[in-house]
């Protein structure tokens, strides 16, 4: 690979392992991280150190994965090794499954991507299992992890060296300060040396410095005012183009014309899960001439909604449809029923006696074949259709997402027993393998991926991106507007804000 002058620059800073612990790289979208974090693997492989390449999101993993990082995973997977939605393993162990393969003097570079969404209670376990400093706390993993961390057996030295890399304009994180894995502070005063570089150069658009300047105006001003500073700037409709109006038939007509010629290509970015709801809906019903209430065809486009490790499948990974097979309804089974407290965490919901609360729960599973749009691997495999876009009573889209997650994973669990009740009660080692192998507790989570948010965009790259600027919202999150604009390579399309949406 032939270096830009800031690459080159940060490349021997980063070689000079000895005078840092922890290393962060900034630049702004297109500017070569990635390919600089691939030549970093490669000098440190050649020098004997192990890789660990990984990020905050399963799309983010895929990107690193396709650009040459091979066994690039979330974060999570690193912390909690190779769990299944409903394995009974208590945290200690699936924290410490990784560190048993981990020799005392292993020379270890953790390399982490797309670190604007990392949050602070994330960096810290990170930290925690990269370089395990006796003074710090351990957190939730308890005092039996700590004396595992301080026996001579299992003691991790300091040769453990981490690089955050990320952009700095990007959507910070969802909980807490903005974006401390970025910030050199946040790690100095902990003791670590720590040493930063920023990349200047933009190689994704080089070819047009356009879609940068509408991401700096729509960053700032996220309204009609943007809309007015872009048309002033004359720019061509071959990188940037504005439509007349937010017409649903219009921002269709303009997607369908894209998504023909490359269905891979084109993407819809709003900020909100409702827009995008609808959009995928209409979407639907125009590419296959079908109801919005046919919940798949062949051809489908989904992207996974929760990283399903039996599969090898991730949060943002993108499947094609090829063939439905069946589609099976689950019994009526009573979960226990999740709602978010005044402090906006998860809690399970109870009655005014104090007693947890049960919910009826129904699910139905569609058996699929479908494609890997980046590896052209295929699956068979069963897809949960509650967490496909719906407009059956109470839509999932207007609930927490998590919440769901948790009564949809309990119901799994539930209906495994269900339908093997002569493992009701024996012990776990007579049923783990039978468990962990069943299709059904192995069902994907998915959705429609026509139109997508801000959040799952990142990380991600495509030709054309048509931004959505009705935000159903007096304000916008700084970084939205940009992280979604620079996800294009090739051409903007904008859809202006008006008072009604759709």
């Amino acid at each position: 690979m032939k270096f830009t002058e800031d690459q080159s620059k940060a490349f021997e800073q980063i070689k000079d392992i000895e005078s840092w612990d922890i290393f962060i790289l900034t630049g702004q979208a297109g500017s070569g991280k990635t390919q600089l974090l691939y030549e970093i693997q490669e000098h440190f492989l050649k020098n004997k150190w192990k890789i660990y390449p990984g990020s905050f999101t399963g799309r983010a993993a895929a990107v690193l994965r396709r650009r040459g990082l091979e066994n690039a995973r979330t974060i999570a997977y690193y912390f909690y090794g190779r769990p299944t939605i409903y394995q009974e393993f208590k945290k200690l162990w699936k924290l410490v499954r990784l560190k048993f393969t981990r020799e005392i003097e292993d020379k270890e570079v953790w390399l982490i991507d797309e670190s604007s969404m990392l949050y602070e209670r994330y960096i810290s376990q990170l930290i925690e299992h990269v370089y395990n400093p006796d003074e710090k706390k351990l957190g939730f993993i308890g005092k039996k992890l700590q004396e595992l961390y301080q026996s001579k057996e299992y003691k991790i030295t300091q040769k453990k060296k981490i690089i955050f890399c990320g952009d700095e304009d990007q959507l910070p994180p969802v909980y807490g300060a903005a974006k401390p894995a970025l910030k050199e502070e946040t790690f100095s005063k902990l003791g670590f040396k720590t040493k930063s570089s920023k990349l200047t150069s933009n190689l994704r658009h080089k070819n047009s410095s356009d879609i940068q300047k509408v991401a700096r105006i729509l960053d700032k001003y996220p309204n009609q005012i943007g809309v007015d500073e872009i048309q002033s700037l004359g720019l061509s409709d071959e990188n940037v183009e504005i439509l007349e109006s937010n017409s649903i038939d219009l921002i269709a007509q303009k997607f369908m014309k894209l998504f023909e010629n490359n269905p891979l290509q084109i993407k819809y970015i709003s900020y909100k899960n409702q827009f995008v709801h609808e959009f995928n809906l209409f979407i639907r019903t125009l590419l296959f001439e079908t109801s919005p209430r046919t919940l798949l065809c062949e051809g489908e486009l989904v992207h996974v909604m929760k990283n399903n490790y039996f599969y090898d499948l991730w949060n943002g990974d993108y499947l094609v449809i090829e063939k439905m097979e069946k589609t099976f309804d689950g019994p009526d089974l009573d979960v226990l029923c999740y709602v978010e407290n005044e402090k906006g965490n998860k809690v399970q919901k109870k009655d005014s006696d104090g007693n947890k609360v049960l919910q009826p729960l129904k699910l139905s599973f569609t058996r699929i074949k479908a494609r890997h749009t980046e590896t052209d691997k295929q699956y068979t495999f069963f897809i949960v259709d509650e967490t496909l876009n719906n407009t059956d009573g109470d839509n999932w889209i207007y609930r927490s997402r998590d919440n769901l997650y948790q009564e949809l994973s309990e119901y799994l669990q539930k209906f495994f027993f269900y339908r093997n009740p002569e493992l009701v009660g024996q012990p776990y080692a007579d049923w783990k393998e039978e468990r962990e192998t069943d299709p059904y507790n192995n069902a994907v989570f998915a959705n429609y991926s026509y139109g997508i948010t801000g959040y799952k965009s990142q990380g991600g790259e495509w030709d054309y991106i048509m931004v959505d600027l009705n935000t159903g919202m007096r304000t916008v999150p700084k970084g939205y507007f940009y992280t979604s604009v620079t996800r294009a390579t090739k051409k903007i399309i904008i859809i202006p804000p008006q008072k009604n949406s759709f």
